[in-house]
């Protein structure tokens, strides 16, 4: 969702329940994310917006949350809120949700979106 107000753009994202408010002059330099300060990359990723191109899992955003990264990445990571996992990847400075899931027993989802067939499969497996 954009909205425009007093010429800054207005971004809601439903992944994180979060408010993105930029103003016209900013322009987000992808660098960050692949600069060599691992901390100060992961601290940009997780500033940017995740946007998606398939209807995301809409449940509450819990309030113990967590970002995991890959070892020695910036650029992918999994954000889990102890209810909704959600996988992201970065690419040229846009962030994509690639897939959520909520477990369920047995190792099987309750409910899942986006790119993601299985428990274990391999884009589980690099966290």
């Amino acid at each position: 969702m954009h909205i425009e107000a007093l010429d800054y753009k207005v971004q809601y994202e439903t992944v994180r329940k979060m408010v993105f408010i930029n103003s016209p002059e900013y322009e987000f330099d992808p660098s960050l994310v692949e600069q060599e300060n691992l901390q100060a990359a992961r601290k940009a990723a997780i500033a940017l917006p995740i946007t998606s191109d398939f209807k995301v899992l809409g449940f509450p955003t819990g309030a113990n949350h967590a970002y995991v990264f890959i070892s020695g990445r910036a650029d992918m990571y999994k954000f889990d809120d102890q209810y909704t996992t959600s996988f992201v990847e970065i690419k040229d400075g846009e962030t994509k949700l690639i897939a959520q899931f909520v477990s369920g027993p047995r190792s099987t989802f309750s409910h899942k979106a986006g790119n993601i067939e299985f428990y274990g499969e391999p884009l589980m497996q690099q966290y």
